[in-house]
């Protein structure tokens, strides 16, 4: 008779707490009980699953108030392991040993996932108390699972003698001639397809709209160096894995014929060549009126949700006020428009800003012989290696499942530990770079180490800019061959001259302005009105609790969502709002409001 295995004692620990949690938070919430089972200094983040929202909060008291208060409407129960995810386990978290764990959990519209990072405590008879807390939606009630395994049912064909054939219904489906759709999707980047991905699996009839005339187009038509600076393990996209084959950085044209694999193989609906041109709310139907220009033809749509994927800094190009820039006799363009360095060849060119499409462009004009290049440094940069900057997704190189890592990553950006995590990186990096770093500081270019000393990371989060992770531009400013200019040094244009003000000048033949973008909230008054964007505020960067402003998450505008971020960013957060916007479809979201028992730190 062979013994039964002794139960590891991080799966027994980690059990006694989520049971003890359970019982403090299930019917008529224990406030006692639940304070013993966190320390002083522990964080609690929500990704919709107790607040229908994406929330945080620091401090014990505080976090077992809002808990309690979650539970009004999201009634939680049935807590118990997750079997679908990996036992629990001790872990390093930010210089802290844990025992990390994950559970599930029964709420009002479906289930729920959490995470637990669990310290040795010896005064709760569990022996441990927690630190950090993940919370976050996980089905709703009646839906398949966004995470996939299951194949839908279906034979693809009409058994009745074949009149619908699979080709005939995707066509029906694609043309929207008869039907509106529930869900229209503004833009077709990794926001917008991730999230019609994610609503084909729950069966939520939507359709994505784009301005381009070709899937992809949104990465093909950019300069053509550009490749993206994540590893390919990283930017995996929903159900479709990329294969193995695939380089280890994947060049945008790659990235972009890719898109439109994705798009034919999951039977995304998507409209090219279709101009968003402006929408209105009708409230008492409870749907938008939606003017669009499709292939030179107004269509108009009917959808209950308009949901904004056309990236988080915006489509309309910021062009910076530069005295005397319009005598400027050379070409004046966008780096929207540049296309590759071969046709400044020999000339003399003047990119304005140092960001990452300002090395980029700088980089790809230097390639292709340009008789100069310059760039026109506004503010100051955050640089890292490469090598460097890809060792915060470490986590994806550990072997654990692409969609486990993303949950633990968003555990890890509660804004104090997210703080603690990143300035740590940032000094390995510095140390790491020391010899670029003083090399470019040599050179001119002003650096920084971002806010608080996060890093380039959290810049690209809250301002989507402003930082260079390093492939090749750096070494060209070292050496001399692409120069540093400061903007206030600058007096004015003149002619071909940019004339400085000790009385030095610089000839160009060609400014190309890589300046980014007006935010969201531009195009969103442009397309939507005042009302609307007076109601809903500041589209991106950071609110209070270090959660994004109106991305992912709810607006105070019924029926009005922002999608947008990195494709790991979007791979996190677009199942959420696909089931966000199925609940509320099918009536088991909370209502406008109820949802004042959650908004009330706001």
């Amino acid at each position: 008779m062979t013994e039964r295995a002794e139960t590891p004692p991080e799966i027994r620990i980690a059990a006694q707490w989520i049971a003890a949690f359970g019982d403090a938070l299930e019917g008529e919430p224990d406030e006692s009980a639940l304070l013993r089972l966190f320390i002083d200094d522990s964080h609690w983040r929500d990704l919709v699953a107790l607040t229908w929202d994406t929330r945080q909060v620091s401090g014990r008291s505080e976090l077992v108030d809002r808990l309690i208060s979650a539970t009004e409407w999201a009634t939680p129960r049935n807590f118990r392991l997750a079997p679908g995810y990996s036992a629990p386990s001790r872990q390093s978290r930010t210089g802290r040993d844990v025992i990390e764990a994950f559970f599930e959990f029964d709420v009002a519209y479906g289930s729920a996932v959490g995470l637990v990072r669990l310290i040795p405590d010896d005064r709760p008879s569990t022996g441990v108390r927690a630190w950090m807390l993940l919370t976050q939606i996980e089905s709703v009630a009646g839906s398949p699972s966004v995470r996939g395994g299951e194949r839908p049912g279906g034979v693809g064909y009409d058994k009745q003698g074949g009149k619908v054939t699979w080709a005939s219904r995707r066509a029906w489906k694609q043309a929207f001639a008869d039907r509106e759709p529930d869900v229209l999707i503004v833009g077709g980047g990794q926001a917008g397809v991730m999230l019609a991905a994610h609503l084909n699996r729950l069966g939520v009839d939507n359709l994505i709209v784009d301005t381009h005339g070709r899937v992809g187009d949104n990465w093909r038509t950019r300069y053509d160096s550009l490749q993206l600076h994540n590893q390919t393990h990283v930017v995996q996209f929903p159900y479709l894995p990329f294969p193995s084959v695939f380089p280890e950085y994947i060049p945008k044209d790659k990235l972009a014929n890719w898109f439109e694999d994705y798009v034919d193989a999951l039977e995304i609906n998507f409209w090219t060549n279709t101009p968003f041109t402006g929408a209105r709310y009708d409230a008492a139907a409870g749907r938008w009126n939606v003017e669009l220009n499709r292939d030179g033809r107004p269509r108009t749509l009917h959808p209950r949700h308009l949901v904004m994927t056309t990236g988080g800094t915006g489509v309309i190009p910021n062009i910076p006020d530069l005295p005397g820039i319009e005598s400027f006799t050379g070409n004046v363009l966008h780096s929207k428009d540049f296309v590759s360095g071969s046709e400044y060849t020999g000339k003399r060119v003047l990119v304005v800003g140092t960001g990452t499409s300002a090395h980029d462009i700088a980089y790809n004009l230097d390639l292709h012989g340009a008789a100069g290049v310059a760039m026109l440094q506004r503010g100051a940069v955050t640089v890292t290696s490469l090598e460097s900057a890809n060792d915060i997704f470490g986590l994806y190189s550990t072997g654990i499942p692409v969609l486990e890592a993303d949950t633990i990553s968003a555990l890890g950006w509660v804004g104090p530990v997210q703080r603690e995590t990143l300035q740590a990186a940032t000094k390995r990096n510095n140390d790491r770079d020391r010899d670029l770093l003083a090399g470019l500081t040599a050179r001119g270019l002003r650096l920084d180490d971002g806010e608080e000393q996060t890093g380039w990371v959290r810049k690209f989060i809250s301002r989507g800019g402003g930082y260079y992770i390093d492939v090749g531009a750096s070494q060209l400013i070292i050496d001399g061959r692409v120069k540093v200019l400061q903007t206030d040094d600058v007096e004015r244009f003149e002619g071909s001259q940019m004339i400085m003000r000790e009385g030095a000048t610089h000839a160009f033949d060609a400014v190309i302005m890589a300046t980014g973008f007006k935010n969201q909230e531009t195009a969103t008054r442009e397309q939507l009105g005042e009302e609307i964007a007076d109601r809903i505020g500041r589209i991106g960067g950071y609110d209070e609790e270090r959660e994004v402003n109106n991305t992912w998450r709810p607006t105070a505008q019924p029926g009005l969502w922002f999608g947008s971020g990195s494709i790991q960013y979007c791979r996190t957060f677009s199942p959420l709002l696909a089931m966000q916007l199925l609940a509320e479809l099918s009536g088991l979201a909370p209502s406008y409001s109820d949802r004042s028992v959650f908004q009330a730190a706001n």
